[in-house]
């Protein structure tokens, strides 16, 4: 009996581990958000980048971060940290933060660009959480669900 009530608290307490955070799961975030009144868009592409047949450098990740109807974004609008993850959940995902951020692009438009991401299979679903945060102090998730990597051919300047 003293065995159920102690694994009864230990999955309250591991299911509640999301929860406790101030800060959603990326799990549970959605691909159209709101944040401070402007509906957002996610639009993700994952890039296995190569310079040969056989040397890998990683997976490029791009997320574009679109406002609904071409308002402009909230006011100081940048991406924190990225995570991704198999969809499946077959192997443990990967958090780090962007290389690259275009936030200044006319028509409520953002591209966020990681480069040497985990080195994962060509063909793998997965899905790609951005954490965003605006000049108010607002956080929120946003992910694209089943983004399949694909391979692409390395440049020398990284763009």
């Amino acid at each position: 009996m003293k065995f159920n009530k102690l694994f009864y608290i230990a999955v309250l307490f591991l299911m509640s581990s999301c929860a406790s955070t101030r800060l959603p799961c990326p799990c549970e975030a959605s691909s159209v958000i709101l944040l401070d009144d402007t509906e957002l868009h996610i639009h993700s592409e994952v890039i296995l980048e190569t310079d040969s047949d056989f040397t890998s450098e990683g997976i490029k990740i791009i997320a574009q971060i679109i406002a609904s109807g071409g308002k402009p974004l909230p006011k100081g609008l940048h991406a924190e940290v990225y995570a991704i993850r198999p969809s499946d959940m077959s192997f443990d995902g990967y958090e780090s933060k962007f290389d690259k951020q275009l936030v200044d692009i006319p028509g409520g438009f953002m591209e966020l660009t990681a480069l040497n991401g985990p080195d994962w299979k060509v063909g793998t679903a997965v899905d790609v959480a951005v954490r965003l945060a605006d000049d108010a102090g607002n956080r929120k998730y946003i992910k694209e669900d089943k983004v399949v990597i694909r391979k692409g051919q390395s440049s020398n300047d990284n763009e």
